[in-house]
């Protein structure tokens, strides 16, 4: 199969024949395109299910958005719900009952979590679809609590609104760090497109979706829930309230798991232990799929091994 979505440099093979092949389909968060599930880390989830008995292998297949990288000179979307109708669109061959003999897992981080969430929905309804067999919604508060009411940035809680370049930057900043090797030049070419991901983020309403596609409230499909300690784009009580979007009553159910994160602010050596972060570092615990995502693929191949 050939899309867009799938950048083929980096998934040379997409047949759909070997009911040996689980599908990670990744979605990545606001400002950030398919290179963050790249490289030797995330590679390790690709083998997690091989044993002496099984021949299982995980196949990982990195989302690329309008407007990044390869699909730079693309116009980036604006609309959660146009996101999940191309996706649907582009990838239905991986989901569908009769094209693919293989299962599948959602997996998103942060404005991907909402994304893979109202995707998983979709599917849900869609006959001609198979269920996901896992949905891992990460790093961020679950979609029904998407108002701006629930923001834990009080001073700039719609940032895409911003129109000064300037001070969007300085309310990005103030939410993410400062990134020494962002120069003003990758900052002004960057800029539509990251604002675009943020007006889906300010736009979405779960219950204007729910009744638009006339969706089930919660996903049948298990749910696997990651958070970060210290990380203050969600907060912790909001986090925990993932499972009331999950119906699904098997073994597995909604799994909630924490993980830690680094804040420069509350920097100690216990913190960073095996991570390779200095106490030089600018960022915070939501750049961890990027600087440390080593304990999210773990509870990610936890959660491969328990399912399959």
């Amino acid at each position: 199969m050939e899309s867009k979505y799938i950048v083929r440099e980096h998934v040379d093979d997409i047949s759909l024949e070997d009911e040996n092949v689980i599908n990670l389909i990744m979605i990545p968060q606001a400002g950030l395109g398919a290179w963050c599930y790249h490289g030797k880390k995330w590679n390790h989830l690709t083998t997690c299910l091989l044993k002496e008995n099984t021949q299982k292998r995980v196949r990982l297949i990195p989302i690329e958005m309008k407007g990044r990288n390869s699909r730079y000179n693309e116009t980036a979307l604006e609309s959660v719900n146009e996101v999940v109708d191309e996706m649907m669109a582009e990838l239905k061959p991986l989901f569908s009952k009769e094209l693919s003999k293989q299962r599948y897992v959602l997996f998103g981080f942060s404005l991907g979590a909402w994304i893979a969430f109202e995707l998983g929905r979709r599917l849900e309804r869609d006959d001609a679809c198979a269920n996901p067999s896992l949905v891992a919604c990460c790093g961020n508060r679950p979609n029904h609590l998407c108002s701006e009411y629930y923001d834990p940035d009080i001073i700039a809680p719609r940032i895409a609104q911003i129109t000064d370049a300037k001070l969007f930057w300085k309310a990005f900043e103030r939410r993410y760090g400062s990134n020494p090797e962002m120069t003003e030049d990758m900052k002004t070419r960057i800029l539509p497109n990251i604002r675009s991901d943020f007006v889906q983020v300010e736009t979405y309403d779960y219950k204007v979706t729910t009744e638009k596609y006339d969706l089930n409230e919660r996903l049948e499909s298990p749910m696997l829930c990651v958070a970060a300690k210290n990380d203050k784009r969600y907060h912790a009580m909001d986090f925990e309230r993932w499972p009331e979007l999950c119906s699904n009553n098997g073994k597995f159910r909604c799994a909630k798991k924490w993980i830690r994160g680094v804040d420069p602010n509350l920097y100690t050596d216990e913190d960073v232990e095996g991570t390779g972060i200095a106490k030089e570092y600018w960022g915070t615990p939501h750049r961890l799929i990027v600087d440390y995502p080593d304990e999210l693929i773990a509870e990610l191949q936890n959660a491969l091994r328990e399912i399959f």
